[in-house]
């Protein structure tokens, strides 16, 4: 029964290999879109189109919608950009979802069709500041610098980061921030002043070159944020110090105290009544 199964798993491996071997995917467009969360977390969705040349190509694609691993999805389509394009050394990557969407715009003639793949994840430094560096400047004022090196793009000769043709990329950052650096500039940017407030989604599309990118913003928490923040950290220190061996002391330091004016109101009241 185990020869069977080990059988029938090498069979469809071959199968699922001549079907590869046949089929042909061309790139269409490449979305990344991450965005920016007050913690210094991030969501990253990358959406990738591709073209589907015949039934070999559709059928086969029907065949591997299911899979769950992005470098499975590399290998099956032959398509060196269907990748992870953040740098596992100063990010953290958790949370993935693939999701396959259904064949469109096909062509019954030919057999042509058209597939998306999407990849979603969740982003966080590896060591602080590593992805993300956060770093407070003032009471409730917090300063954000985003490490271009997080960002695995292909890069220019001078190690920039250079966006192919097909590629767009979007960052959004918290809805209240202020940018403070910023380069290059989207295209579309009519102002260029910094400090630059009211602006929340950045974008470049290739082919382009992100010469010495540079994004920072800061923020600032509402007051009442800081007030329940204030309480949540002292609700936090009482529970730590009366978990303590210090705060067990007090305790039963208290304990005692309590018990001995207890004691002693009775023993006045008998006093007096014996009176």
């Amino acid at each position: 029964m185990k020869l069977s199964f080990v059988l029938f798993g090498l069979l469809f491996g071959l199968l699922l290999f001549s079907a590869s071997a046949s089929a042909s995917f061309q790139q269409v467009y490449h979305k990344f879109d991450m965005t920016l969360n007050d913690d210094g977390t991030a969501r990253v969705l990358e959406e990738y189109e591709f073209y589907m040349d015949s039934n070999e190509s559709s059928n086969f694609y029907d065949q591997v919608m299911s899979l769950q691993d992005i470098s499975a999805w590399k290998n099956v389509t032959a398509l060196e950009s269907l990748r992870i394009h953040m740098d596992s050394k100063f990010v953290k990557l958790e949370n993935f979802r693939i999701r396959a969407e259904r064949r469109q715009g096909c062509n019954p003639w030919t057999g042509t069709c058209y597939g998306i793949v999407r990849v979603e994840y969740t982003a966080s430094n590896v060591e602080p500041g590593s992805f993300v560096r956060i770093e407070q400047s003032k009471p409730r004022t917090y300063n954000y610098t985003l490490n271009p090196r997080a960002l695995s793009f292909e890069t220019s000769e001078t190690g920039d980061v250079a966006l192919p043709a097909g590629t767009d990329v979007k960052i959004k950052i918290p809805a209240d921030a202020c940018i403070t650096r910023l380069n290059p500039f989207p295209e579309y940017f009519t102002n260029t002043a910094l400090p630059l407030c009211g602006v929340s989604e950045l974008s470049w599309s290739g082919p382009s070159v992100l010469a010495r990118f540079d994004l920072s913003f800061v923020r600032e928490d509402a007051l009442e944020t800081e007030v329940i923040q204030f309480f949540r950290n002292a609700q936090r220190g009482l529970v730590d110090f009366i978990n303590s061996t210090q705060g067990l002391v007090v305790l039963v330091m208290a304990g005692v105290a309590l018990c001995s004016l207890v004691l002693l109101r009775h023993y006045q009241d008998t006093q007096k009544e014996s009176k």
